[in-house]
């Protein structure tokens, strides 16, 4: 993974969770640009994100 900090990829996560990051974000790169994925996210963003605790 070559990141904003070069050959270390910026990730300092514990080596057996290396894989399952690698997949989150494999599939996050897949669906990103879905309308339905988009809706959805802004959706959260405008109900939940900001609003008191």
């Amino acid at each position: 993974m070559f990141g904003y900090y070069g050959n270390f990829g910026g990730a300092f996560i514990p080596e057996m969770l290396h894989r399952n990051v690698e997949e989150l974000k494999d599939r996050y790169i897949n669906i990103m640009y879905e309308e339905s994925f988009q809706k959805e996210y802004r959706g959260l963003l405008k109900d939940y994100v900001g609003r008191p605790t």
